[in-house]
């Protein structure tokens, strides 16, 4: 049985549903090669979550690298059109392993299911991996103002729902969404390196990780202390 109080599940989209980030990794490595300075996949990591214009200051801060405002705004179209190339690539098989059966597993519990992504490419990701028909509410970055770790991506696709913070957990591989989903309210599951998710209320490295039945039982008892 799934925990009666819960009533939907809001994903974020790279690193969590699907294999993006070291697509986000090339692209951000072509720019800085032709800066001539170095940029790592650890450098990558800091930007995990941010939207592109927060991804390029943070990618500025890390390199020391400094533009103009007209140099931003071309960089960041150049980003845009390198990443959309690799995207091209995607497939199915780009899902990352134990997505398919963990929502399965919510549909069959009757979970209300969503993606709520800074991404401006969210949706040609999900059509690309053939994800899109899994979910009622699909939220991209050009629905909101405020990325994260502001939680409005959050709260706009619980707003779509029609269920409330306390009633939706929050499944995130990012610093940033993990604050962003528990400042809006939400139970947050971080999905990946517990040391980069430690304010996540729970961590799990991936979804062939867990029995689901087992697992969330034990979501509903945690989750059941932190609402109440």
């Amino acid at each position: 049985m799934h925990p009666q109080f819960i009533h939907a599940c809001i994903f974020d989209l790279d690193g969590v549903l699907v294999n993006t980030a070291h697509y986000h990794f090339l692209s951000w490595k072509q720019i800085t090669l032709g800066w001539n300075v170095p940029f790592t996949e650890h450098d990558n990591e800091l930007l995990k979550g941010l939207s592109r214009e927060d991804s390029l200051s943070r990618l500025l801060q890390i390199t020391g690298k400094q533009l103009n405002a007209a140099e931003r705004e071309h960089i960041l179209q150049e980003k845009n059109k390198l990443f959309q190339q690799y995207l091209e690539q995607m497939t199915p098989d780009d899902v990352l392993p134990g997505v398919h059966d963990f929502l399965i597993f919510l549909r069959n519990n009757n979970i209300h299911l969503a993606v709520a992504s800074s991404s401006k490419n969210a949706r040609i990701v999900l059509q690309k991996t053939e994800l899109t028909k899994w979910f009622e509410v699909i939220i991209d970055g050009t629905q909101i103002k405020k990325a994260k770790p502001d939680p409005e991506v959050f709260l706009k696709a619980a707003h779509e729902l029609g269920i409330a913070p306390l009633h939706a957990v929050v499944f995130e591989d990012a610093k940033a969404g993990v604050e962003a989903a528990r400042t809006g309210g939400f139970y947050c599951v971080g999905v990946g390196d517990p040391t980069m998710l430690s304010q996540a209320h729970r961590v799990i490295p991936d979804f062939t990780s867990i029995s689901f039945d087992d697992w969330w039982q034990s979501l509903s008892d945690s989750s059941t202390q932190v609402v109440h």
